[in-house]
């Protein structure tokens, strides 16, 4: 590992409420390999998959948003939960593919001062100790 990894660190409501030692585990796995996690206090639910299915415009703005705050902090985003990676890979997949929606969504999320330009990926843990870390 040649250079610092930096990630803004995305545990998921589910590892923040119910399974606090899945986010405790991973800072000090991250700790100890010199992995910098770096906390999103402003960043929202993903929605878990449910909201896509009810309003698919509010679910990808709401994702778009968590992904302008790490577009913003100049990192890609680390998550732990599952569900949280398979939802925002899915609308970061969309909002790339389709510049019609990342405008639209732009236009939602200039409301809140924010602005997404599709840089960023979504990484689970794993992912980030087999290809980034080695």
């Amino acid at each position: 590992m040649a250079k610092t990894l930096k990630y803004a660190y995305y545990p998921g409501c589910a590892s923040q409420a119910i399974t606090k030692e899945a986010s405790s585990s991973t800072r000090k796995i991250a700790k100890a390999l010199g992995i910098e996690l770096y906390d999103m206090p402003k960043a929202n639910c993903c929605g878990a998959g449910l909201l896509t299915d009810y309003d698919y415009d509010l679910s990808i703005a709401m994702n778009a948003r968590i992904f302008a705050q790490a577009e913003e902090m100049g990192m890609d985003i680390m998550t732990i939960c599952s569900t949280c990676l398979m939802v925002m890979s899915t609308a970061n997949r969309d909002l790339k593919n389709d510049p019609g929606l990342l405008e639209k969504t732009n236009e939602v999320l200039a409301a809140a001062g924010l602005r997404y330009n599709g840089t960023i990926k979504i990484k689970q843990l794993l992912w980030v100790l087999a290809e980034d870390y080695g």
